[in-house]
């Protein structure tokens, strides 16, 4: 999701496609609940991910790109006399050509990230993810390495009540609307 969205702010991406639809190894979108029963099939927390994007661009036809106060990595990449510098979020606005609208944030750490939009109030829509990166679903399965797990996350239910700021717990991805 923060590479599709990453695509979309370099402007140069015209088309992507996901390549895995059903994948086994937990990063696909969909699986099925096991080899012999392939007409249950399982959502994964890509499936989740690309679903509130996709609403994003349903709704919103402008991508903003907004200013980011706060923690910055700077790192050398192997092999090359090259930095890369990125944040511990990415952070992505969505609207018309008016205003902004709505706020996607992933948080790309271990540690809790604040958020919040100067001058507005920030009321949260969606929220996937949680602070263990290695949940149930990518660990190793007591049944056939290619079945679905027993039991996917799904996105937390969030109040919806706008506020200036909003705790983002480690490695989650929120969708929130951008009032005032």
């Amino acid at each position: 999701s923060d590479l599709v969205c990453r695509m979309m702010e370099n402007q140069s991406v015209t088309l992507t496609s996901v390549h895995s639809l059903y994948a086994a190894n937990g990063f696909g979108l969909l699986n099925f609940k096991n080899r012999k029963n392939r007409g249950d099939i399982r959502s994964l927390p890509q499936f989740h991910a690309f679903k509130a994007i996709g609403a994003l661009l349903k709704d919103n036809d402008t991508l903003y790109a907004p200013t980011l106060k706060g923690p910055v990595v700077n790192r050398k990449l192997a092999g090359l006399d090259q930095s890369v510098t990125f944040s511990d979020a990415g952070v992505y606005v969505f609207g018309d050509a008016q205003n902004p609208k709505q706020i996607l944030a992933i948080n790309r750490t271990d540690k809790a990230l604040t958020l919040s939009y100067a001058g507005r109030q920030l009321a949260p829509k969606w929220m996937y993810g949680s602070d263990d990166p290695l949940p149930d679903y990518l660990k190793e399965k007591a049944y056939f390495w290619v079945d679905a797990p027993d039991v996917i996350p799904q996105p937390q239910t969030v109040d919806g009540k706008a506020k200036t700021s909003i705790d983002l717990p480690p490695w989650t991805m929120l969708v929130a609307d951008i009032n005032g």
